[in-house]
């Protein structure tokens, strides 16, 4: 409508300049007054360039509202609803499975943490050779693996022969892993099933088992 309305005031307005063009130039032609029929062809030009004016004014003031672009009456669809909380259901349920596995791989994380700090502070002599476990030495790492439904076994690396002097110093490990295992460092009194030591080959050389009941620290 602002378009229609612009128009007519355009063409009053061109009717109007011509209108009083034509009067100038019969006026100064024949010295006469103003003709009636250019007066009212005047005042038809004008009467239009009023209405389109007007009606551009009223066009801008009140623009028409698109039923299609306003939302605010908009009624959604349930099925298309229903499809995205579903969606939106399904995305939850795998967030929270992914934030449950790393929260597990934290704790275990922070775990193996506790246990090296355990063993340097009480058998590594915190870093002094002379206050140090014979066997401390030995160790290249240490590593928490799950084991069964529940618990862990603790694995330790070592540079040990695979003879009997290497099994005797094996031996002397497992008991200071439980000494975390069974005691208070164990904040979460997570499961330790067993201690595995390994040569410097890889292979196991022995694997002695928690001789307290990992179960019975659970709360």
């Amino acid at each position: 409508m602002i378009v229609l309305y612009s128009w007519l005031c355009i063409i009053g307005a061109i009717g109007l300049i011509i209108g009083f063009i034509l009067t100038i130039v019969r006026v100064a032609k024949k010295r006469k007054v103003i003709p009636r029929n250019s007066g009212f062809f005047m005042l038809g030009c004008l009467a239009v360039v009023i209405l389109g004016t007007v009606g551009a004014l009223s066009s801008v003031s009140n623009p028409p509202v698109n039923a299609k672009t306003s939302s605010f009456d908009a009624t959604p669809d349930d099925e298309n609803l229903i499809q995205v909380s579903s969606e939106k259901l399904e995305g939850s349920g795998i967030d929270q499975e992914s934030d449950s596995k790393d929260s597990k791989l934290l704790s275990e994380a922070l775990m193996q943490k506790t246990i090296e700090e355990y063993i340097f502070e009480n058998f590594g002599g915190s870093g002094d050779e002379k206050f140090s476990a014979s066997w401390y030495r030995s160790i290249e790492s240490v590593q928490l693996k799950p084991e069964g439904d529940q618990g862990y076994i603790i694995t330790v690396n070592t540079t040990l022969f695979h003879d009997n002097e290497g099994k005797e110093y094996a031996e002397k490990i497992p008991p200071a892993f439980f000494g975390w295992a069974n005691g208070n460092e164990n904040v979460d009194n997570s499961p330790i099933w067993a201690v595995t030591v390994y040569d410097q080959n890889g292979k196991p050389l022995i694997r002695e088992e928690n001789p307290i009941n990992p179960l019975l620290n659970v709360e």
